[in-house]
């Protein structure tokens, strides 16, 4: 363990640490050519249109230029386009637009922003699988939930979202959840609440051969969460911000799941109280946060399950994770991506309700969708090049009249791809049929991605592992 801790440790940080430094020299040299440079002009004033909702400061946030700012000629291109990538990541707005009016020395900034739909009651019909290509292999009709979803977005215009859930089916939740991000008047702390319920019928209780097992119930619930939560949040600039969440859980399973795995629980308890805390640093600098093409990304995490403050508080985890990717444009049609992400654990056990490796979200190595690899750490790699099929397109449909939603934009990619991995668990209780863990894997294919409004991916990719395992799978988001 200390060996694959030392080697993660090594490759993470000269993974990460020198395209940082290249980036920050040549944003260095971008400022000094800017001092350099002996044109300018002074932002003479900024006239916000279309913003019915959102409130001018929102907007004003995430711009790189302030009334009476003076802007070399040199660096007047690089703040229009990263002012337009901050507001449309804010996921606010459909479309944003940039033009100045003025002359050599003074200009006029005019913003044009379409808004998106805010409030949305969306019926949920999904499936309550790690991904589409697992519940496609089995058709469990028994793993769909169903329910309504209420999203109230922008809440104010000042970019606040409430959020109400009731879901039904394989896994039952209620929740609501309420996130300021702005408190004070220079925009920088905002803090969030959610408190729910969620309890379960079926359970995944152990992987056999790479794959979960479920036990399932039909007339009683075996396990049951209540959990709430406060989440403070630091954005000072434009790109870093600081999570900071403090949570209780209070999880109760029953005698029947905890008999079929001795691992399940903590001690075999039934009742699992603890309180938790997470602290999440992000560093992002890509062009579009849904479907990134230049630019890069950072981030850490720090998770501790069990603080000890309550009598028969068991849980004690510790892990950190990291991740870094990098974007690049190669040519006017190639695009070249990595993404690095690594998971670093405290101790060899963890109970199976915890325990997470390879295989959940979007940590995995393509070519394994319909497996886990059981871990307390793991290191994937993902590499894509891709070939822009389609170029960024915008379509409008005359028929409809609400401007938030009658012009979409979409584009088409052809992308080859690479990814390993390798996931650490301890040997005792990672049980013989689980080959894929404490193994270097390796997956790659073709695939074609779908990209259009409102945030959405399709990927349909074509996939081989190291077993000689091929078939075509379906993601909804981008792969790195």
């Amino acid at each position: 363990m200390f060996n694959f801790v030392k080697s993660i440790i090594f490759i993470f940080i000269i993974y990460c640490i020198v395209p940082v430094i290249v980036a920050n020299d040549k944003f260095s040299a971008e400022n000094t050519d800017s001092l350099n440079s002996k044109k300018f002009f002074i932002v003479d004033n900024i006239i916000i249109e279309g913003n019915k909702t959102t409130k001018e400061h929102i907007i004003l946030r995430e711009l790189l230029f302030n009334i009476n700012d003076t802007i070399y000629e040199n660096e007047f291109a690089i703040k229009i386009k990263k002012s337009i990538e901050n507001l449309n990541n804010t996921s606010l707005f459909n479309f944003v637009y940039i033009d100045t009016i003025g002359g050599n020395e003074k200009k006029l900034f005019k913003i044009r922003v379409i808004e998106r739909w805010y409030l949305w009651p969306f019926p949920i019909f999904e499936l309550s699988e790690r991904n589409f290509s697992t519940w496609w292999q089995n058709k469990d009709l028994n793993k769909i939930d169903y329910g309504i979803y209420f999203v109230k977005e922008n809440f104010r215009g000042r970019r606040e979202d409430i959020k109400f859930l009731i879901r039904l089916g394989f896994e039952e939740i209620y929740n609501v959840s309420y996130y300021i991000p702005y408190l004070n008047k220079n925009q920088t702390l905002g803090v969030g609440f959610s408190f729910g319920v969620s309890r379960n019928k079926e359970v995944a209780y152990r992987t056999f051969n790479n794959k979960l097992e479920y036990f399932r119930v039909n007339d009683s619930y075996i396990r049951e969460n209540i959990v709430s939560n406060i989440q403070f949040t630091l954005r000072k600039d434009f790109f870093t911000t600081n999570y900071l969440l403090l949570g209780y859980n209070n999880l109760y399973f029953s005698d029947t799941l905890i008999k079929q795995n001795d691992f399940y629980s903590e001690e075999g308890l039934k009742s699992n109280k603890y309180f938790s805390v997470y602290y999440l640093y992000k560093n992002d600098h890509r062009n579009d946060k849904s479907y990134p093409l230049e630019g890069y990304y950072f981030d850490f995490d720090i998770t501790k399950l069990g603080l000890g403050l309550m009598h028969g508080e068991s849980l004690n985890t510790f892990y950190i994770r990291g991740t870094f990717r990098k974007y690049f444009k190669l040519t006017d049609d190639f695009y070249f991506a990595s993404g690095l992400r690594a998971k670093l654990s405290n101790n060899d056990f963890q109970p199976f309700f915890v325990k997470q490796g390879l295989g959940y979200g979007n940590d995995y190595v393509r070519g394994y969708e319909y497996y886990v690899v059981d871990g307390i750490s793991y290191l994937v790699n993902k590499n894509n090049i891709k070939y822009e099929l389609i170029e960024p397109r915008i379509k409008k449909f005359k028929f409809i009249r609400n401007e938030k939603f009658n012009m979409i934009h979409y584009a088409l990619y052809l992308n080859l791809f690479a990814d390993f991995g390798y996931t650490y668990d301890f040997k005792p209780l990672n049980q013989l049929s689980n080959n894929l863990s404490n193994s270097f894997l390796y997956g790659y294919g073709v695939g074609l991605d779908l990209v259009t409004y409102y945030d959405k991916v399709l990927r349909i990719e074509y996939s081989f592992n190291k077993m000689s395992e091929k078939g075509f799978f379906i993601n909804f988001v981008a792969p790195i």
